[in-house]
């Protein structure tokens, strides 16, 4: 029987009815490879192997608590370093801002406070007043670049001014507790309130006078040249007390501030020469003007007919004011020429003082010297100051004579076309 079965089996093989149909076997043969394919584990890159390696490892050597701690770390440091990257472009970018760019020079103002919190928090008081005397230095580059936007003259100069007033702040501290440095930080704020009483120079010259917001920026920046030049000689006193310099370097570096100051009392001796010319063209103006404004009263009230009585009463009133203005015009112009008469008295007393300084200098009163140096920068503030207030007043007495002169125009045409109105009607 079993030969027999295997006969038919045989002959079944043979048989080709019997074979399958060719679309069957490719549709089998595809589900078949898709089957294997789906169990079979795909091949892992070598990379990803060695990740999921240290994956296991951390997996089973690190507290799962931990690892969850380690992982908002991580995010927080990543974090932190794509914001650092960010605020360090942005410090960059504005490192060259001036204060009209409101922005980036806010975020330069902020890095330099962050500079000096971050000196203060250590205790470095050398390197504070450092930083303090670098930033001063950078307001007076940027008050020589500002000079078209008078308004921010104001802001810059106190800034600067605070700067100086910390550094000498700090120089005061080191004096008590690191009196070792005292003299490293004395002298280098000699050396950098000179370069920065240089700048100031620079930039009170850039300003244009002839504008009223221009004098008013000049005087911000002088003001706080005289600040820059107190620190200066203040500083110089520390080294004095110290007797870590010889007789002859005090007499030195007194002798090259007083020659900075002297350069200044040069300036101004021209610059009260300029003033008295322009007060006196002011005074021209301003009596010319009061000459046009009276015949014009005069007109106006000589007008008497009837039809224009309202009118011409109107006209007279305000040429009255006019003339009004205008003669206190010529008496503010009159008291200039009185100021300017003083200028030139507190430059001769400057002159004077400078003497003292240097015949205290020959016998050794250094102490007396240092007082009177500091006595002829205050002096030499005083009288810029009073020059700086004389252009202004000048300089808005020319816009107000210009006002008056425009109104004193309109006044006149009113009158002729109420005059030829007036004839008409005859």
């Amino acid at each position: 029987m079993g030969r027999d079965f295997l006969q038919k089996l045989e002959s079944l093989r043979e048989h080709t009815d019997m074979s399958p149909r060719s679309d069957w076997v490719q549709k089998n043969r595809a589900a078949l490879l898709s089957e294997i394919q789906q169990r079979v584990a795909p091949e892992t890159p070598r990379s990803s192997s060695v990740l999921f390696s240290l994956q296991r490892l951390h997996a089973i050597f690190v507290p799962q608590r931990l690892a969850a701690v380690s992982r908002v770390a991580l995010v927080a440091i990543l974090s932190l370093g794509m914001a650092m990257g960010g605020w360090m472009v942005t410090v960059s970018a504005s490192s060259n801002s001036l204060p009209s760019d409101t922005l980036r020079y806010g975020v330069k103002l902020a890095t330099e406070k962050t500079q000096v919190i971050v000196a203060a928090a250590t205790g470095d008081a050398a390197s504070e007043a450092d930083l303090h005397l670098t930033f001063a230095a950078r307001r007076a580059d940027e008050l020589k670049h500002i000079s078209g936007e008078p308004a921010y003259a104001d802001k810059t100069a106190s800034r600067l001014r605070e700067s100086i007033a910390s550094a000498e702040q700090n120089l005061e501290s080191i004096k008590e507790k690191n009196p070792e440095k005292v003299n490293d930080v004395a002298k280098k704020i000699t050396e950098k309130t000179t370069d920065i009483a240089r700048d100031l120079k620079d930039a009170a010259g850039s300003f244009d006078e002839h504008a009223v917001d221009g004098a008013a920026a000049v005087k911000d920046v002088q003001n706080a040249k005289k600040a820059v030049q107190d620190a200066g000689i203040d500083a110089v006193r520390v080294l004095v007390k110290s007797d870590v310099l010889s007789g002859d370097e005090v007499k030195q570096l007194l002798e090259k501030k007083i020659g900075e100051i002297l350069s200044d009392v040069e300036e101004i001796k021209q610059g009260v020469n300029a003033v008295t010319e322009k007060v006196a063209d002011a005074e021209i103006n301003a009596s010319s003007t009061t000459i046009s404004i009276a015949p014009q009263s005069l007109v106006a009230s000589s007008t008497t007919v009837q039809t224009t009585t309202i009118a011409v009463s109107s006209s007279t009133e305000e040429t009255q004011t006019l003339l009004t203005e205008s003669e206190a015009s010529v008496e503010k112009v009159m008291s200039l020429a009185d100021t300017v008469g003083k200028i030139g008295e507190s430059v001769e007393k400057g002159q004077g003082v400078v003497q003292e300084v240097k015949e205290l200098l020959n016998v050794n009163d250094v102490d007396g010297a240092i007082e009177k140096v500091k006595l002829l920068n205050a002096l030499t503030a005083e009288i810029e100051g009073v020059l700086a207030d004389v252009g202004k007043t000048i300089e808005e007495n020319k816009k107000a004579q210009a006002e008056m002169k425009a109104r004193l125009f309109a006044e006149q045409a009113i009158v002729v076309e109420q005059a030829v109105t007036d004839s008409e009607k005859k």
